[in-house]
């Protein structure tokens, strides 16, 4: 299998860049017409990008409008007793959502990237990317990995396909955060005694650490990549 060599990124002429913004961001008729001047061979897998694309776009800014409220309620009613665990709960569920919506739109933003590359990805990874059981899959008992790797590697290929260098350091403590309460909405969504579904200071500084990591690193890096 041929993958793509390390080459230099191309900067788009203001003539390109118009008409991506229209494949991407534009009406129907916009998008087509763009598409139109490709050949027949490309022209479903441009769909499919800018369809891929149009989601993130309208997802992403859902995810981020309610971490942004949530986080911000947390804040307000610090020490406010009739509402205090509730708006931390909520956070943390909240981020959980955010996070579930970005590593499933990082795989399926992969794979329509692919697609017009021309890029091969082995039986494991398409699995791993479309998250779709196949007969390969159940003959090697291929499992999607824990959250932490499930991010780091959806957030590899990604890079791969771009033919980009990784520019997000995961041993800081930030992205050590995030791992730790996305696994505690496990315990919010499930309780089983009173204590599980208290959410200490520590637990709550370290959402707000985790959120700050992703406002601050995570989306720099997802716009340079258009994700």
């Amino acid at each position: 299998m041929v993958q793509p060599q390390n080459k230099s990124k191309l900067t788009p002429t203001p003539s390109q860049e118009v008409s991506l913004r229209k494949l991407f961001y534009g009406t129907h008729t916009e998008r087509e017409q763009v598409i139109s001047i490709h050949p027949p061979q490309m022209q479903e897998k441009l769909r499919e990008l800018a369809k891929s694309i149009s989601n993130i776009d309208k997802l992403y800014g859902i995810l981020f409008s309610d971490l942004k409220y949530a986080s911000g309620q947390m804040k307000a009613h610090l020490g406010d007793n009739s509402c205090d665990q509730f708006w931390r709960r909520t956070a943390i569920r909240t981020l959980a959502a955010t996070l579930d919506g970005m590593v499933y739109c990082m795989k399926q933003n992969t794979i329509a990237c692919a697609r017009i590359s021309g890029y091969s990805f082995l039986g494991d990874e398409l699995f791993f990317l479309s998250e779709i059981p196949t007969e390969d899959s159940k003959r090697n008992k291929w499992r999607l990995p824990s959250f932490q790797e499930n991010f780091k590697r959806s957030y590899k290929l990604l890079l791969k396909v771009h033919n980009a260098p990784s520019s997000i350091n995961f041993g800081v403590k930030g992205f050590e955060c995030l791992c730790e309460i996305y696994e505690l909405r496990s315990e919010l969504m499930h309780p089983k005694s009173y204590w599980d579904f208290q959410v200490s200071d520590e637990q709550k500084q370290k959402a707000g650490d985790a959120i700050k990591w992703i406002s601050e690193d995570l989306v720099k890096v997802f716009k340079s990549h258009g994700v």
